[in-house]
């Protein structure tokens, strides 16, 4: 009887368990997700009671049936859902949406050479002009200066016929370098009158449109103490007086070259043309004519092949550079005792280090007073 009674409730567990395994397929089947370890919790709770009701009667030695209602639970609890956290299933994971390409604005067009001159014209001197456009550069008074009157020029038609485009035929040499220069570069020397005179004045016309602008600086303030006049348009006497005070510090051996000073501000034209000197516009200065040497004053005439000399050292060169006055020794046709304002060839783009040293001076026999005359 014992043995009936065993067996009955074996094939009953039996039983149970096609049941539970027929409920997980029909679930796989419809496509839900195949439940966490904890979703079958129901049915295993079931069948637990279930074998201990079968095992108390078996060590009893009763002999009985499950009831209905056994079977009835066991398959209320295989279709019963999984507890809601167990049965909920982890989403996956979107993929990380791809970062957007930086959108960059389409490049610049670069400046043609023209608009980079202009460019430097109109920062050199801020005071007058405004801008520039197309081939004119424009001043606040809304004049339109023509940049480029687009000829061809030989070296000698720059010098008498210029434009303000032809004032950077040749790239001013800053710092230790740019000596002996080659044949016609004469960077600085090429003028386009016009320019110069709208801004400084035309003496020749109206001396008090230069000489009424001229502001005093006082010349190696320590070392020498004499007065100069030069034009204080474009702050051109402030940027000489810090040169002055500067040259003042130097060493004594280097005084004899910078006085006295051989003029500023004199209403002339170059010596053999007709052209102003930047002198006539009060904006240049000349030291010691005794240590300046002058090409005109080797006897040479123009169209020559010339000789260069100089005796200036590159000490008091680099002071006036540094306040934007060019020197007339990096010309082929060289004026070393002289300087002038120019930053508009001095605030382009920085030249290479040099690791050489500069070129020693050469010599040059001391010019006679009535050659210093003719500059």
């Amino acid at each position: 009887m014992k043995i009936r009674t065993l067996a009955s409730g074996l094939t009953h567990l039996l039983f149970i368990a096609l049941i539970a395994l027929a409920a997980a397929k029909s679930a796989q089947d419809s496509g839900r997700p195949e439940a966490e370890p904890g979703a079958h919790q129901p049915v295993r709770a079931a069948e637990a009671r279930l074998a201990e009701q079968t095992g108390n009667m078996v060590d009893a030695g009763q002999s009985r049936t499950l009831p209905a209602s056994a079977d009835a639970e066991v398959e209320r609890a295989a279709e019963a859902p999984a507890d809601d956290e167990a049965a909920q299933t982890v989403a996956p994971e979107e993929p990380a949406p791809r970062a957007k390409r930086e959108q960059t604005e389409p490049a610049a067009k670069p400046l043609s050479r023209n608009e980079r001159l202009m460019r430097r014209l109109v920062s050199a001197y801020p005071a007058f002009l405004a801008g520039y456009e197309d081939n004119a550069i424009i001043w606040h008074d809304g004049t339109r200066m023509p940049f480029d009157d687009g000829r061809e020029k030989t070296f000698k038609q720059r010098l008498t016929d210029p434009d303000l485009e032809d004032q950077f035929y040749a790239e001013y040499p800053r710092g230790l370098r740019g000596v002996p220069p080659l044949e016609n570069v004469d960077p600085g020397r090429v003028r386009y009158e016009p320019f110069f005179e709208k801004m400084y004045g035309n003496c020749k016309d109206d001396r008090r449109a230069v000489s009424a602008r001229l502001k005093e600086v006082v010349w190696l303030p320590e070392n020498y103490g004499k007065t100069l006049r030069v034009t204080k348009v474009n702050g051109v006497a402030d940027a000489l007086q810090k040169v002055s005070n500067k040259l003042d510090k130097l060493p004594q051996r280097f005084m004899k070259y910078l006085r006295p000073s051989a003029g500023t501000y004199h209403c002339r034209t170059i010596a053999g043309t007709e052209r102003f000197s930047v002198h006539a516009f009060g904006a240049a200065v000349d030291i010691n004519a005794k240590y300046g040497d002058y090409w005109r004053w080797s006897g040479a005439e123009p169209g020559e092949t010339l000789v260069y000399r100089n005796r200036i050292p590159w000490e008091i060169v680099e002071i006036f550079e540094q306040h934007g006055f060019i020197w007339g020794g990096k010309w082929y046709h060289y004026d070393t005792l002289h300087f002038e304002y120019r930053p508009e060839l001095l605030n382009g783009p920085a030249p290479e280090p040099v690791s050489a040293p500069a070129p020693a001076p050469l010599p040059a026999k001391r010019p006679v007073p009535e050659q210093r005359a003719a500059r």
